[in-house]
């Protein structure tokens, strides 16, 4: 499939497929503060990539890559809430590892939003049981820590 790119300004660009090219030109487009491309529709602020996909107000549209500027559709994929926040990057600064935490006592913890998977001598033994778990529960959706062939890093 063929790709177009719309100056988003600040020398920052969206990447879009050229077939959806004419639905988002003639309209100023720019990045909001948590880095969604946004701009105006109809009197509406809307998001580009719920445009392409054409979202129902109900309807999570994510970022597969966690790139918020590629609204390829290959990219865009609709989610349930906790599928679009297991796409989350980011990792603890004392653990160094996504979904892993220090305990009193020594021990380290594996956990997501509202889910505890266990505590471990080591915050590596914590990260592989959250991977494993997150395979289970949220397959191509999840951000790992020892990611495997075709699965998004943290």
């Amino acid at each position: 499939m063929s790709t177009a790119r719309i100056d988003l300004g600040k020398g920052l660009f969206a990447t879009i497929d050229a077939d959806d090219e004419e639905l988002l030109l003639g309209r100023s487009w720019s990045v909001d503060g948590r880095g969604y491309v946004q701009g105006w529709m109809g009197g509406k602020n809307v998001k580009m990539h719920r445009v392409i996909m054409r979202a129902a107000p109900n309807q999570i549209v994510d970022h597969a890559d966690g790139d918020k500027t590629n609204n390829q559709k290959s990219n865009l994929r609709f989610a349930t809430k906790s599928e679009n926040g297991a796409n989350c990057k980011g990792r603890n600064p004392r653990s160094g590892f996504r979904g892993v935490y220090y305990q009193r006592g020594g021990r380290w913890v594996a956990k997501s939003n509202r889910r505890n998977f266990g505590s471990f001598d080591t915050p590596q033994e914590a990260a592989m049981a959250r991977d494993n778990a997150m395979r289970l529960i949220f397959g191509k959706f999840a951000r790992y820590n020892f990611p495997q062939e075709g699965e998004l890093s943290a």
